[in-house]
């Protein structure tokens, strides 16, 4: 019937604007993933939030 019609439109067109809304999002997702995935991004955290650096040279040591 027609009001079946009608109904499964608005159905149909409000998942598509959900698609969408999912899709800009995922995209801002792989953007961000993107970004903390940098070397420079994940030396800087190191540094900053544990206070990691780099050893000095008297303190590396080879293992055979």
């Amino acid at each position: 019937t027609r009001h079946e019609s009608r109904v499964l439109f608005v159905n149909l067109t409000a998942l598509q604007n959900q698609r969408d809304e999912l899709n800009i999002e995922y995209g801002k997702l792989e953007l961000e993933q993107a970004t903390y995935a940098e070397p420079r991004r994940i030396d800087d955290e190191a540094r900053q939030k544990l206070g990691m650096a780099d050893p000095r040279p008297q303190d590396i040591r080879l293992l055979r």
